[in-house]
């Protein structure tokens, strides 16, 4: 079973399965940081104050996801 990566709480490790509704530019933003399914991803932060989450990717990259974005980005643990 999937959710959305806002769901999933700072120390988890999680692997992208798909996105949501993703309009052109969110897909090249993810795309260029390859952020795609079948990446597994360590979330670092979840902020309660605003949503934005916080991924460190399998190259040790960081990177800081608002709300909007984060909520369609689904993820699940990575067996």
């Amino acid at each position: 079973p999937s959710f959305p990566l806002t769901a999933a709480a700072a120390g988890q490790r999680v692997r992208i399965v798909r996105g949501g509704h993703v309009d052109a530019s969110k897909l090249t933003f993810l795309g260029e940081r390859a952020l795609v399914p079948g990446r597994v991803l360590e979330v670092t932060e979840v902020c309660a104050l605003d949503g934005v989450v916080t991924v460190e990717d399998e190259d040790g990259e960081s990177h800081v996801l608002g709300e909007s974005l984060a909520r369609s980005i689904f993820v699940r643990s990575p067996a």
